[in-house]
């Protein structure tokens, strides 16, 4: 599609199947119907968190999917060899559009499976924060995990891919995001049929929420922006009627309130002269 006087903003989403509804979105002024943004994702089928690291390599498939947004690339060759990934015979580095193109990162969602799991069926989680739940059954559950235990799981889940992202915007990925996980279902059969893990609705949530909030922290300290939509794809910190169309992957309207965070989160990023 051309445009004329208009630049058409490209916005790459890299990672779980999380990413799969951002693909092919073009976003529009809502007066003039102008285009300004394109969505476009890379699957990365079956990554985990948890694997994005292990003994300085990054995962393949994140590696390959960076390229394939032509941020990473064998050429030209890295200024030193510190500032080179070697990967299968390749010594790669930032491709200078690396400067230009903003990559938005969603992985995570099999490893709040993992959590939820560890969680017994007769347990809440204490909140690392206060946040309000209330529109969610309790049950009258008074056995408690504490918060420090979850954050400690969570932190052995999602330190390989903080490892992963520090490295890579030490190479020169400058314009990396992070995305936060979206909420889950409140149908508790849906997600034992889905996932086969018996699981609370509240569970859940404050898994997630959890999550979200290491991963913030992790932001705040990195300085990647962290792209987040829960306010605009929940009421009362609970998933919209219609929102999770599959039961587990945010649907059409998600996807671009996602994107919208994306753009917005765009806009705040220093590169480093």
């Amino acid at each position: 599609m051309i445009v004329a006087d208009r630049f058409v903003k490209p916005l790459f989403v890299v990672g779980d199947s999380h990413c799969i509804a951002t693909n092919g979105l073009l976003l529009k002024d809502e007066a003039s119907g102008v285009p300004f943004a394109v969505g476009e994702s890379i699957f990365i089928p079956k990554i985990r968190a948890d694997e994005v690291m292990a003994d300085e390599v990054i995962h393949t498939g994140l590696i390959w999917a960076l390229s394939g947004c032509c941020v990473l690339s064998h050429w030209p060759p890295p200024t030193s060899p510190e500032r080179g990934l070697p990967h299968h015979g390749l010594l790669l580095a930032a491709h200078p559009w690396a400067t230009s193109r903003d990559i938005l990162i969603l992985i995570g969602s099999i490893d709040a499976r993992d959590v939820i799991r560890s969680v017994p069926i007769d347990a809440e989680i204490e909140m690392p924060f206060p946040v309000d739940l209330s529109a969610l059954p309790h049950d009258g559950i008074d056995r408690v995990v504490s918060a420090a235990q979850v954050s400690e799981l969570v932190m052995n889940h999602f330190r390989p891919l903080f490892r992963a992202l520090v490295k890579l915007r030490s190479l020169g990925l400058v314009r990396l995001h992070l995305g936060a996980l979206p909420p889950p279902t409140v149908d508790d059969q849906l997600f034992l049929d889905k996932h086969e893990i018996a699981s609370r609705a509240l569970v859940r949530y404050q898994v997630h929420l959890t999550i979200n909030h290491t991963m913030r922290a992790f932001c705040a300290q990195s300085g990647i922006p962290f792209v987040d939509p829960w306010m605009d794809v929940t009421e009362r910190n609970v998933v919209r009627d219609g929102w999770l169309p599959d039961g587990v992957h945010l649907g059409p309207a998600g996807a671009v309130a996602t994107l919208m965070r994306f753009l917005e989160s765009t806009m705040k990023v220093v590169v480093p002269s």
